[in-house]
């Protein structure tokens, strides 16, 4: 059974006065909300835009004070298409690139320094400057296949594209002995240890070298 129809009423007069008032305050309102609404859903955006550029780009200093876009856990010589895996040990990975007058048909060295993931060696305010002549690992570039090393001694080097790869204390050594961190400013004594330990990593992190194509 269908319910029986409400019962029709009049609706009461409305004054014309406040008819006009109404309209008015109508008129007003309607572009009222729909500047809010904008500005809210714009701000909203913005926030989501910002987030998303936060969550999916790095940046990593590197060499002349450039800026480089870094995978997360991997560590880009962007000049000679060579990447390398960074230790959870390690942070702010820096270089220069330099000539060496030491190397068979030299393409290059690249100088490196790498600070602990614990804070526990702060870099000095004049770090940059400094890289060429203080670093903790070094890499060279060169033309050659094999390196002279102490005593006509021969070492090999690690082939990627046209080029060869060494280093000073890693595979394909062209050094002895243990290099003695000075670039951190802080006593030797006190933190040997720290010091041993980032010498020792950024080194070892140089041996998981790949092309990056």
């Amino acid at each position: 059974m269908e319910p029986n129809p409400p019962a029709t009423t009049m609706p009461p007069k409305t004054p014309k006065i406040w008819k006009t008032t109404a309209i008015i305050s109508v008129a007003i309102a309607v572009p009222l909300i729909a500047l809010s609404t904008f500005l809210i859903v714009d701000k909203i955006n913005h926030k989501n835009n910002t987030t998303d550029q936060d969550d999916t780009s790095q940046t990593n200093d590197i060499g002349d004070g450039e800026e480089e876009e870094e995978e997360i856990g991997t560590f880009f010589i962007p000049e000679w298409n060579i990447k390398f895996t960074i230790p959870d040990s390690l942070i702010d990975i820096r270089y220069v690139i330099a000539s060496n007058e030491y190397i068979t048909n030299d393409a290059g060295t690249a100088y490196l320094i790498g600070r602990p993931s614990d804070g526990s060696l702060p870099y000095p305010p004049n770090v940059n400057s400094r890289i060429k002549d203080e670093p903790l690992a070094a890499i060279y570039r060169s033309t050659s296949s094999t390196q002279i090393v102490f005593d006509d001694f021969v070492v090999q080097g690690k082939p990627i594209g046209d080029y060869y790869f060494y280093t000073a204390w890693s595979f394909s050594s062209l050094a002895s002995g243990a290099g003695v961190p000075s670039i951190f400013d802080v006593n030797q004594t006190t933190h040997s240890d720290a010091l041993n330990d980032v010498f020792h990593e950024i080194n070892d992190m140089l041996n998981s070298i790949q092309p990056t194509n």
